[in-house]
């Protein structure tokens, strides 16, 4: 497992650094999230390979020390109104493990339609160490956000989490339903907010944050 994270994060600085490709690196972003899970930050952008688009990012989680890889390529549509991005994704719980815990598919969808942009999350988190492949799930977010000044959207947001595993007591073990509300924050900068409930098991309250920098 130590040679496959090694070798991942080669690939990972193969494309962002190698002189065909740096050179065209576009639409880079940071991203610092916050939520009921704790702490975490992306830095991602786009490479071409030839005609070919590509979306890649790594996020880092300082609480726990775990670490994530995602690739795959960017396909536009109608002019923005439908962007479709497939990747793969490994995800280590512990960096420092050197261990690769869940090999994920994903495929996130983006849209702007007028006044409404609606974005989908979808990922499948695959175990590869004997702890992952006992605890399999899917996790999706969902959120379609209306411009309701030139500076402020808002609309709902749906987050799931299902349990794959085949001794599951509950298939959906995570369901949080609230509003997201998005604005600027300075050039180049967003600031998106949800904020709802968790309506399986005992409710509670459910939130996050994030602020992306896009260069």
């Amino acid at each position: 497992m130590k040679k496959a994270l090694c070798s991942l994060l080669l690939l990972f600085l193969f494309l962002i650094l190698s002189s065909p490709l740096h050179a065209e690196v576009e639409e880079t972003y940071v991203r610092l999230d916050a939520d009921n899970t704790g702490f975490y930050t992306w830095i991602g952008g786009n490479s071409r390979w030839g005609k070919v688009k590509l979306s890649h990012d790594i996020i880092y989680y300082p609480g726990t020390n775990a670490f994530q890889f995602e690739i795959g390529p960017y396909f536009s549509l109608g002019e923005g109104k439908l962007d479709i991005l497939p990747m793969v994704s490994l995800f280590a719980n512990d960096l420092g493990s050197g261990k690769i815990d869940y090999f994920l598919p994903e495929l996130f969808l983006y849209s702007t339609l007028g006044n409404w942009y609606l974005e989908g999350w979808n990922s499948l988190y695959l175990g590869l160490t004997k702890e992952g492949k006992e605890l399999p799930y899917f996790y999706g977010r969902y959120f379609a956000l209306y411009k309701v000044t030139s500076w402020v959207s808002l609309g709902p947001q749906v987050e799931l989490t299902l349990d794959m595993a085949d001794e599951a007591e509950k298939t959906l073990s995570s369901l949080q339903l609230g509003g997201a509300l998005s604005f600027p924050y300075g050039k180049g900068n967003t600031i998106l907010l949800f904020l709802g409930a968790e309506t399986k098991g005992d409710p509670s309250f459910a939130c996050r944050g994030a602020f992306t920098h896009y260069s």
